[in-house]
């Protein structure tokens, strides 16, 4: 075998004996001379380079999953060609993921790996190729690195022993920063009924597949299909320009029809009763059949498309002409449509300039993990409307009254109204303080001229009755380019934007500049139409970094308006080309003036504040407002400061918000609360109910996070008893590892400290000093011996979770693992605060999200066994009083044999002392399950569970916490011997 097989081999056989560790390291070596010059490799091809490398990204943005395309030259010169047992080593930009990808060079699959890493990929080459040959490499699912700006890679080849190529740098590729909300890998869809038995408006349409698997995936479309079903034919949806019933552009003279059509996979069809859907695991789509796009409109139908398919909804793989665009895992959940994907439709112009039809046909092809295959289509017609003649067309308008206006008994599309609609009028749940004497606005004031910018401003507006009214949104650059924005709009108790059919704010961005990614929503987020107290707006493209021109309308929201009132701006942000943001960027509130009526005096809360849920907002904020600004006032025993978390100044000393913010952040602060705790957020609308916190307050120094007092708890464990099945008696500690066949249950006992701030606004704040976790060795038989212990948990950022749910990098120090380096846009910070591995809070009334679920898919790929799924984390259910729930990070660490005196002391190495994990304790349910366990795709989803106990806040302030109970449970995939295993803890108060 080659130097780099041997090498190989030792890394496996040092991984069994010790762990992955070993392994990486000498498959880095064995990678070394295929990047670092040497005389002796001037033999044949002489170590000449690559001609001119050049790399293009399927999407250029950091830390997101992009596809490389590497094209190069062979270099003209005898003994310059590759064969199949020609290594080729890529060294990809600093920071990138490439753990997972996959490869072909001129479009065939490579199949032998030698090293798949975090930034350095080596094969051997499927393909002979001669001197001078044109070679394309194709990278799938490399993570791009968090870092924005110019980048190069390094390509280098080895044939034999002796023939190289030598490294070559590539031409530089830009990455570019993306500032809009990261993808959720695998969001939660949403069921839709049963497939009908007709076409009637709703029905899924299955667009001319195979009988037998054409339930797989399926069309759902906003209006009637044309003629009668048959399941081969390809359905056409017809839409007249205007019609509110399928274009949801308000505009009615726009040329053009904006379709809503939602994407519906494992549909339960009556009208297919021989098809029966198992999942659906790889997409792909093609408008109007061809490969190259004919315009724009093309373009962003595709990714329109591609977005819902993959990461903005069912989150399956998507593929374009056998390239990953978008990783993904297979999606088995019955009968679920995404959100619906905006599909515009143009009409066309003849010589006379006169409108006629337009038409788009979209196709797809669905794969299961079984191998059905349903290729699907659906043509979408946009036809001139003939609305407003005052001529009833009968066979598309119910009226027509000679006008394309709303409000009147026949809208803009010639439909009947059936009267006003309830969402018009409905009052706000944010209502202003008003005085009691309201003043009568009888003249409006002149329309104030646009701000000097850089800010966005809502434009003044003054209307002569109620009813509703166009609001403009438009852009003052001041000099500076700006290639996207950012703002929330908190709505007035009589201006408030309305919803479109589908749910989400009527509102549009004009294509001239060309921002074809923007995206609206209510505030809070979820919330129903009578609770939305506002909305958030972020205008950008996925494709391009354009500025924006000095005076251009950013977007058009349809508002009810049945009185004089204010549409404030918050949240305004701007960013340029470069993905930096702009400091000085600000917002302008809106007035709106109705002549004749009553206009009340008000004073504006300057920020949304959410909607209340069981989760956050009823049972308070566990860092309540004026808490970490370093001046003790009213209602606090203390107050000193906080620490910056998720922000390019993580781990600094800070008393605001405002003072962790930089221009390089990626990110903006930590989920605080909600159902996404210590996750890196953006805005409250990342982690609503709860908020967004970049000064954060920690307790474990005498003063606790709320800013009371803390009083020290110490928390013993009731001795585990393991009964003979391994399982624990209930009432006792310990901990279960769920193998198949094999269970291991584990006795703990020790004791660890808890320290409590006061009760205020209905929690109770904890930390777990790292310092204070004592537990005892743990034998396992006499096989081995265990140690537990408390680590003070550091992260790139300070935070636990990254958007998409994975782990973020943990840079803790004296344990087993490696410490992270961090990227100055993240700098390492203690997640839990200074000496602390453990932090949370406990609902003196009641807490929400206190049930824990974590998923891990064993085998998301069946091509690919050796890929695991990314772990997915929820939080569900309320619990009722002194319910707690504290995220905490242990490390265990293993010696073989039986324990002895000499080990888990503090003069263990750091290598016998495991790899510190963050753990979600609950005082309600945690429960673990592996899909495909063991890469058995028919092994049953059976859920470890445990389940806690909660204690008073009255017991627990006076230091009797007999009976608290915390249970935690997590997956751990490929674990020697155990195979895939399911771990539940228990921590039961003495």
């Amino acid at each position: 075998m080659s130097t780099g097989e041997q090498q190989a081999r030792a890394g496996q056989i040092g991984c069994y004996f010790s762990c992955s560790h070993l392994a990486v390291f000498l498959l880095s070596l064995s990678a070394l001379p295929l990047l670092l010059p040497s005389p002796a490799l001037s033999y044949l091809c002489g170590g000449r380079s690559f001609e001119t490398v050049t790399v293009s990204l399927s999407y250029p943005y950091a830390g997101q999953s992009s596809s490389y395309t590497i094209a190069t030259r062979l270099p003209v010169q005898a003994g310059c060609g590759i064969s199949t047992d020609t290594e080729i080593a890529i060294l990809l930009p600093s920071g990138s993921q490439a753990v997972s990808t996959d490869a072909t060079v001129n479009a065939v699959p490579v199949n032998a790996w030698v090293v798949r890493d975090a930034e350095r990929v080596v094969f051997r080459s499927p393909v002979h190729a001669g001197p001078g040959s044109n070679l394309v490499i194709q990278l799938a699912q490399v993570q791009n690195p968090l870092a924005a700006g110019t980048k190069t890679i390094l390509l280098s080849a080895l044939t034999g022993e002796l023939n190289r190529i030598g490294p070559t740098v590539s031409q530089p590729f830009s990455v570019y920063t993306g500032w809009w909300p990261p993808w959720q890998p695998t969001p939660t869809p949403k069921p839709t009924p049963p497939c009908g038995t007709d076409l009637s408006d709703g029905a899924c349409l299955p667009g001319g597949g195979l009988i037998r698997s054409d339930c797989l995936f399926q069309w759902l479309a906003p209006a009637p299909a044309q003629g009668e079903f048959h399941p081969r034919r390809v359905q056409k949806i017809i839409c007249y320009e205007g019609d509110p019933r399928c274009d949801a552009d308000p505009n009615v003279a726009d040329g053009a029809c904006t379709i809503p059509v939602r994407l519906c996979a494992n549909t339960t069809d009556a009208r297919l009763p021989h098809c029966q859907a198992t999942d659906v695991r790889q997409v792909e789509f093609r408008v109007s059949g061809l490969r190259v796009l004919r315009d724009i409109v093309d373009q962003q139908n595709l990714q329109a498309l591609q977005l819902l398919a993959g990461p903005n909804g069912l989150g399956v793989k998507v593929t374009s002409f056998g390239s990953t665009i978008f990783p993904g895992v297979p999606q088995t959940m019955p009968n679920i449509c995404t959100d619906p994907a905006m599909l515009r439709v143009s009409l066309k112009r003849s010589a006379s300039g006169q409108w006629r039809r337009g038409a788009k046909t979209l196709r797809s092809s669905a794969l299961s993990s079984w191998g059905q295959v349903d290729h699907d289509a659906i043509k979408l017609e946009c036809r001139p409307s003939t609305c407003g003649n005052g001529i009833l067309e009968t066979d598309h308008e119910s009226c027509d009254d000679g006008n394309r206006v709303d409000g009147d008994g026949c809208n803009r599309g010639c439909q009947l109204e059936a009267g006003p609609s309830p969402t018009a009028t409905r009052p706000s749940t944010a209502t202003p303080t008003r005085t009691p004497t309201p003043m009568v606005t009888r003249f409006c004031p002149t329309p104030r001229p646009a701000p000097t910018g850089p800010a966005l401003y809502i434009e003044d507006l003054s209307l002569d009755t109620g009813g509703n009214a166009e609001i403009v949104i438009k852009l003052a650059t001041g000099g500076r380019p700006i290639a996207g924005t950012q703002n929330d709009i908190v709505f007035d108790a009589n201006v408030r934007v309305l919803p479109r059919f589908d749910g989400r704010p009527d509102c549009t961005v004009p294509p001239e500049i060309n921002k074809s990614a923007s995206t609206f929503g209510f505030l809070p987020t979820a919330c129903t139409t009578e609770a939305c107290t506002g909305m958030r707006a972020l205008v950008f493209a996925a494709d391009n970094v354009d500025p924006i021109p000095d005076g251009a309308v950013l977007y058009r929201c349809n508002a009810a308006v049945v009185g004089s009132g204010t549409l404030s701006v918050t949240n305004a942000r701007g960013l340029n080309p470069d993905g930096q943001a702009i400091p000085e960027f600000s917002g302008r509130d809106g007035n709106i003036c109705v002549r004749g009526t009553q206009s009340p005096t008000r004073t504006r809360t300057p920020t949304l504040t959410p909607t209340p849920t069981p989760t956050f907002g009823e049972i308070g904020d566990p860092q309540p407002q004026g808490c970490g600004n370093g001046t003790t006032e009213a209602g606090e025993d203390c107050d000193d400061g906080g620490i910056c978390v998720g922000t390019a100044r993580a781990g600094q000393a800070c008393t605001a918000d405002a003072e962790c913010f930089t221009a390089s952040d990626v990110y903006k602060g930590v989920c605080l609360g909600g159902p996404k705790p210590e996750t890196f957020c953006q805005s409250d609308g990342d982690c609503a109910p709860g908020r967004c916190v970049a000064c954060r307050t920690f307790g474990g120094d005498g003063c606790a996070a709320n800013c009371t007092l803390e009083t020290t708890v110490t928390y013993s464990l009731v001795p585990g008893v393991v009964r003979p099945d391994q399982t624990l008696e209930p009432g006792t500690s310990g901990a279960v590892i769920w193998g198949d066949p094999l269970v291991i249950g584990l006795s703990l006992q020790g004791s660890q400290q808890l320290k409590i701030g006061k009760e205020r606004n209905g929690l109770m704040t904890a930390v777990i000093p790292a310092a204070s976790v004592q537990f005892p060795q743990i034998p396992i038989s006499t096989l081995a011996c265990a140690c537990v212990r408390g680590a003070e948990y550091k992260t790139c950022g300070g935070a636990v979770f990254k958007p998409d749910g994975s782990f973020t990098e943990s840079c803790t120090e004296g344990f087993a693992s490696e410490p992270a380096v961090c990227p100055p846009e993240r700098p390492c910070a203690a997640a839990f605060g200074p000496g602390n591995s453990a932090a949370g809070f406990v609902g003196c009334q009641g807490l929400g999200g206190i049930n824990v679920s974590v998923t891990q898919h064993s085998c998301p790929d069946p091509g690919n066994p050796d890929l695991n799924g990314p772990v997915q984390l929820s939080l569900s259910g309320n619990g009722g009083p002194g319910s707690a729930l504290l995220v905490n990070a242990i490390g265990i660490g293993t010696a073989i044999g039986a324990c002895q005196p000499t080990f888990c002391t503090d003069a263990d190495p750091p290598g016998d002392r495991g790899t510190p994990n963050p753990l979600l304790f609950t005082t309600g349910e945690a429960c673990a399950t592996v899909l495909c366990k063991n890469d058995d795709p028919s092994y049953p989803a059976e859920p470890k569970c445990v389940t806690g106990q909660p204690v008073s806040c009255p017991n627990l302030s006076a230091g009797n916490i007999t009976g608290l109970t915390l249970g935690g449970a997590f997956t751990a995939l490929g674990q020697q011997t155990l195979g895939d295993i399911e771990v539940t803890v228990r921590l039961v108060a003495q």
